[in-house]
């Protein structure tokens, strides 16, 4: 089971942006952003309102998502 703490790294890196861009904004870009990680080409067409350590901030968002989800997925072997 997952507490409030383990998604703490998560939610201080989406603030730092939702600061700046607003929760609708940051969280419809960090969609986007994991969606165009899946595109054919290996491209990544993603918004350019956004500055280089901001982007990397996205990238550092799905690390930590990724790490929540799985222990979210993590059976009882």
């Amino acid at each position: 089971m997952i507490n409030n703490q383990e998604y703490k790294a998560f939610d201080k890196l989406f603030n730092r942006l939702a600061q700046k861009y607003g929760d609708y904004e940051v969280f419809s870009s960090f969609l986007l952003y994991i969606a165009s990680g899946f595109c054919a080409d290996g491209t990544i067409n993603f918004e350019t309102r956004y500055s280089k350590e901001e982007f990397a901030l996205f990238y550092e968002m799905y690390k930590e998502y990724t790490l929540i989800m799985n222990e979210h997925t993590k059976g009882d072997d």
